[in-house]
Parts: structure tokens; sequence; C-alpha cells
């Protein structure tokens, strides 16, 4: 009975932590890039003052959310560690790690990666093997803790 409700739970555990481990790395990832657009109007000379003035004041915003959002994944890792077991954090360090180069191709190239535009490097194969082995750790993670 303990082998399949770890199971199950394993499964909806899967998503959850999917959804919010993808979504705390890039808010933390995307906080690091600035776009073209705002850099070239911060350094317009053309550009009027009350302009980089509030250019200046959102990237103290964006710093600060960076900061609050790294604090936070952190506490979430911390949080998975005291509740739930060390393999549960290597899950969701599994997701984290996985999901920051498409991240970054995505910052990059400005569009949403799919299966068709994906490149096929090794880097990318492995990340998609670790989003898959997350499964067997949570379900490992869960079972440890129901046992």
């Amino acid at each position: 009975m303990i082998l399949i409700t770890s199971l199950l739970l394993a499964i909806v555990s899967y998503f959850i932590l999917m959804l919010l481990c993808t979504n705390l790395v890039g808010m933390v990832v995307r906080g690091f890039f600035v776009s073209e657009e705002i850099e070239k109007l911060k350094e317009g000379k053309d550009t009027l003052p009350l302009i980089k003035n509030e250019i200046k004041k959102s990237e103290f915003a964006d710093n600060m959310i960076t900061l609050l959002f790294a604090v936070i994944s952190l506490a979430f890792l911390y949080a998975l560690f005291v509740f739930i077991n060390i393999w549960a954090v290597i899950a969701a360090l599994f997701f984290m790690i996985s999901r920051t180069p498409d991240l970054l191709w995505e910052i990059r190239n400005g569009k949403k990666i799919t299966r068709h535009n994906m490149p096929k490097t090794p880097l990318y194969i492995i990340t998609s093997i670790m989003d898959w082995l997350a499964l067997p750790v949570i379900w490992y993670a869960i079972y440890t803790l129901l046992r």
C-alpha cells in the first residue's frame, strides 16, 4: 500500500515541484539580464532625464525582486530538506539546473524554446534527462518519508 501511495504522490509532486522550481529559477535568472532597448535608452544622449531616472528606479526594483526570489528559492530548498528529506532537495535542484540553459537560450533569442527549435547539443540532452530523473528521485523521497 505504501508503494502505490508513494507512486501516486510522486506523480502529483513531480508536476507541482516542476512548476515551483522552474518559476523560482526563472525569476532569479531573468533578473541578471537587461533588455537591449533599456540599455540603449539608458545610455542615449537624447533620452529625457525623467526616463533615465525611471530606468534607475526600475533597475533597483528589479535587483530587489531578484534578491527576494533568490532568498525564497533558498528557503524553499531548506523547507524541502526539513519537511521531506535531501532527496526532495536533489529533485528540486534537478529541475532548477535543467531549466537554466533553456532559460538562457530564451533570453538570448527572445522566443520560447520548443521541441523543434531546441538545440540538440549534449547539454540540452543531459538537462532533458535530468527532468525525467527527478521523477524517481521524488518517488524515493516520498517512499522514504512514508516508511
